[in-house]
């Protein structure tokens, strides 16, 4: 397992190809935070929290990681936490306070414990355990402070990476064509 993991640590976090594919997530990502919905403008609410949990196969949660520029450290699971392990059922958790327009981004992912013969079977309980993610450029982080920050976040690290930007544009534009 930790094999997988660091291979695609190499392969498909923190290049071109795992930006380009974390841009249209991030423009996805915000879009859904602001709105509260890709279809219904009308579902966010006015105050409290709007709640998104974004899963996906490995590679999905690769780009959005590498388009946040985050990393996550799971104790369950003895591993670098730049390797990212991403077990199945695991998502990364955005909650925006419509009040204050602070967010908060987490991990959440279940947990699997390994039985005899390698194999692996999920707690049984079906608890879902929630770690903070680390930003890579300032570890202390806990929350962003509005939408605006995590835009700019996004653009600033999306500019790093060959197309990224370009990517995160055709989404913008396809949302705003198709979206009510």
């Amino acid at each position: 397992l930790q094999f997988q993991e660091w291979y695609r640590s190499v392969l498909t976090t923190n290049n071109d190809w795992a930006a380009m594919a974390g841009a249209s997530w991030a423009k996805i990502a915000l879009t859904v935070l602001e709105r509260g919905s890709l279809y219904d403008a009308s579902s966010v609410t006015k105050k409290g929290d709007a709640i998104t949990i974004f899963a996906g196969h490995d590679y999905d949660l690769d780009g959005l990681a590498t388009a946040l520029d985050v990393m996550w450290d799971l104790p369950e699971y003895q591993t670098h936490p730049e390797f990212l392990p991403t077990p199945p059922g695991s998502g990364i958790h955005m909650v925006r306070d419509t009040e204050t327009d602070e967010i908060r981004v987490s991990f959440v992912y279940p947990v699997f414990h390994q039985e005899a013969h390698a194999h692996w079977k999920m707690d049984d309980s079906g608890t879902m355990k929630e770690v903070p993610v680390i930003w890579n450029d300032d570890k202390s982080r806990q929350i962003l402070s509005s939408m605006n920050e995590l835009e700019s976040h996004f653009v600033q690290t999306l500019s790093l990476y060959a197309g990224a930007m370009e990517c995160f544009q055709v989404t913008a534009n396809e949302l705003d064509r198709t979206m009510p």
